[in-house]
C-alpha cells in the first residue's frame, strides 16, 4: 500500500535483473547519479556489488560527484 510521504526523507531501494553482462551495474549508476543530481543530494550513494567486477563504475561516480 502506497502512503504520502510527509516531512521525512524518503530513500530509493531498487533492484535490477538481467543476464551477464547486460548493463544492470551501469544502468543502476547512471539512474543514482541522476536521482542524486536532479534532487541535489550531498549524500553518498550506497551501493552493495553482489559479483565481482563492478569497481569500473568508481571512475564515473567520482567525476560525476567530485568525491573520492
Amino acid at each position: 500500500m502506497l502512503k504520502e510521504l510527509g516531512g521525512e526523507v524518503g530513500y530509493f531501494k531498487a533492484g535490477l535483473y538481467g543476464n551477464a553482462g547486460s548493463g544492470k551495474t551501469h544502468t543502476a549508476t547512471v539512474f543514482a547519479l541522476g536521482i542524486k543530481k536532479h534532487l541535489k543530494l550531498d549524500g553518498r550513494i550506497g551501493f552493495l556489488d553482489t559479483e565481482t567486477g563492478a569497481a569500473y563504475v568508481t571512475k564515473m561516480v567520482r567525476e560525476t560527484t567530485g568525491q573520492g
